[in-house]
């Protein structure tokens, strides 16, 4: 992200009043980084891809910091990460060219040995969904586009305009680069919330009975 604050305007409707605030977003500063962690593990704990893989809820809770501290990790070093200046959400984003996640990349960013301390039975489950992922993924979008990766909001927080906030930045972006944006959710109610940020669905799949949509937004949409 360019250097500087991005602030948005949001306003919600409390009581029968508007209510107007600003939601500042900003680029993700290393020592908020297990703050940040702690945010995408309260927002994804009831996530049906996490509870496919972890079933158990303490174990879910326990194990989701430092596996999705592992993958903040990796998109701060290979794409963005950008929160709000409260810590009330976290953006994991991938850069045109660098959506491909390699072994490489992985053990440098420790992304490897967080998945593997899931255990193999939930490196399995893991497993197969991400081949069913990747596999939509790239034959949706093949070209240059930025991958969302995770997005949560505190859950204490919802329906405040915190996602659509942290989204805002990249997808000016990527409107101006001429690049698409592309993620998958396993939650039909995501579908029509990104659906009002000009994403569409280009593809579904299910996998040992998850379902899983792809979605793409166009440049401009």
């Amino acid at each position: 992200m360019p250097a500087g604050i991005r602030a948005v305007r949001w306003r919600q409707r409390a009581s029968g009043v508007i209510v107007s605030s600003v939601t500042v977003v900003t680029a993700l500063s290393t020592p908020d980084a297990g703050k940040t962690a702690a945010v995408l593990a309260r927002g994804f704990q009831n996530d049906p891809m996490l509870v496919h893989v972890v079933p158990d809820a303490d174990d879910r809770l326990h194990q989701l910091p430092r596996f999705l501290g592992a993958v903040q990790r990796y998109c701060l070093r290979y794409g963005e990460v950008v929160t709000t200046s409260d810590l009330g959400g976290v953006a994991c984003w991938l850069k045109p060219g660098a959506t491909t996640l390699t072994y490489p990349q992985m053990l440098r960013t420790r992304l490897l040995p967080a998945v593997l301390m899931l255990g193999p039975a939930a490196v399995g489950r893991l497993s197969r969904l991400m081949g069913a992922m990747e596999a939509l993924h790239h034959q949706v979008v093949p070209s240059d586009h930025w991958y969302l990766w995770l997005l949560a909001t505190e859950p204490a927080r919802v329906r405040q305009g915190i996602g659509g906030a942290l989204m805002r930045p990249v997808l000016a972006r990527a409107d101006a680069a001429g690049h698409p944006v592309y993620l998958e959710t396993h939650r039909e109610a995501n579908v029509r919330f990104y659906s009002r940020h000009g994403f569409e669905m280009v593809g579904d799949d299910v996998v040992d009975g998850l379902r899983v949509w792809g979605l793409r937004r166009l440049p401009g949409t």
